[in-house]
Parts: C-alpha cells; sequence; structure tokens
C-alpha cells in the first residue's frame, strides 16, 4: 500500500514535469520576445523523434541519443526561430503567433510523413516479419499517402 502510493506520487511527479518544462519555456520566451510561441511542443516532438531515431535506427545507446535529441531540438529551434519567426516579428505580435502556429504545423508533419512511411520500408526487424500491427497499420497508410 505505502509502495503504491509512493509510486503514485512519482509518476504524478513526472507527469507534472512534463507539463511543466513547456509551459516554463512558453512562458519565458512570451517575457523576452512577447509573442506566444505556439512551436514551443512541436520542436519538442522534433527532438523526441530524434532521439528515438538516434536510439533505435543507429543503434546509439540511450544517453548519446538524448544528447542528439536534446542538440537537434535545439539547432531546430534556432533555424525557425532565425528563419522564419525573426521576419514576422516586425509585422506584429498576432502575426508571428499565427506564423508560429503554421511553423507547429509544418513541423508535426516533418515528422508525421517520413515516420508513416519508415515501417512500409522495412528498416526495422519487426516490419520485415510483419509481426507488429503497428507496422502492419503504418504499411497501410503509408499506402493511401
Amino acid at each position: 500500500m505505502v509502495t503504491q502510493i509512493l509510486q503514485l506520487l512519482l509518476n504524478g511527479a513526472m507527469a507534472g514535469t512534463i507539463l511543466a518544462v513547456p509551459a516554463i519555456g512558453l512562458t519565458v520566451i512570451f517575457a523576452v520576445l512577447r509573442f506566444p510561441n505556439f512551436a514551443v511542443a512541436s520542436h519538442a516532438t522534433v527532438g523526441a523523434f530524434a532521439g528515438y531515431v538516434a536510439n533505435v535506427a543507429f543503434g546509439l545507446p540511450v544517453l548519446p541519443a538524448i544528447i542528439v535529441a536534446f542538440l537537434v531540438a535545439g539547432l531546430t529551434g534556432l533555424a525557425t526561430d532565425e528563419f522564419i519567426l525573426k521576419p514576422f516579428r516586425a509585422t506584429g505580435f498576432i502575426t508571428t503567433a499565427i506564423g508560429s502556429i503554421a511553423l507547429t504545423i509544418g513541423l508535426e508533419n516533418v515528422v508525421r510523413f517520413p515516420s508513416a512511411t519508415t515501417c512500409a520500408a522495412t528498416t526495422c526487424r519487426s516490419c520485415a516479419t510483419g509481426a507488429s500491427p503497428a507496422c502492419a497499420s503504418a504499411r497501410s497508410r503509408s499506402r493511401i499517402l
């Protein structure tokens, strides 16, 4: 009973941290740049996917894959801010906020479309054997696209 309560408290703290880190990032970005950058979660998604690819496809151990994830997310954030959001800043914060929403859609699709065809290309062992239902589902979706 006590171990269950401790486990629930630990799970709650971890879930709260996962929600708090992007919220703090959004607040800090708004305080500095004076526009809400809604693409923060998409940068985290790009980083998470890069870490997954580094670990699974390239066989890196977990810690180097996490470092790759942070580097890719950071470089993506710098590049998108410099080349996509910076030109919008002179036109006002609403235009920049709308631009960050469009950036979110673009970044999510950058992650979504290559990952949908990964299993169709049979790059992972479970997809090659057809053992994974997720890969079978991804193969059927990739034919539609």
